[in-house]
């Protein structure tokens, strides 16, 4: 089980891309709460969506990423490290 954003504030997931004519690729995607929304986005292409809740978030960005993907050909992601990091400001 993910921790929820109200515990962990950005969530990172791999969303499994499949389609019948080519391997499946997971893609690195960050979820952030903003005001009423959850922004989903793909940080290995920048595409992004929205949702209500989380899991919406996330369903409505494998749907853009698999329209994306039908006139584009997926890369494998290059490995993503993600880390938090103090700044005094």
């Amino acid at each position: 089980m993910h921790k929820t954003i109200e515990e962990n504030k950005k969530v990172l997931y791999n969303i499994n891309y499949e389609r019948s004519d080519i391997m499946s690729i997971r893609f690195n995607v960050i979820v952030q709460k903003e005001e009423e929304w959850y922004v989903a986005k793909c940080i290995d292409n920048n595409i992004a969506s929205q949702g209500k809740t989380i899991e919406s978030a996330i369903q409505n960005l494998k749907e853009a990423l698999e329209l994306y993907f039908q006139n584009e050909k997926p890369t494998e992601p290059k490995e993503v490290f993600i880390t938090t990091l103090e700044v005094a400001v």
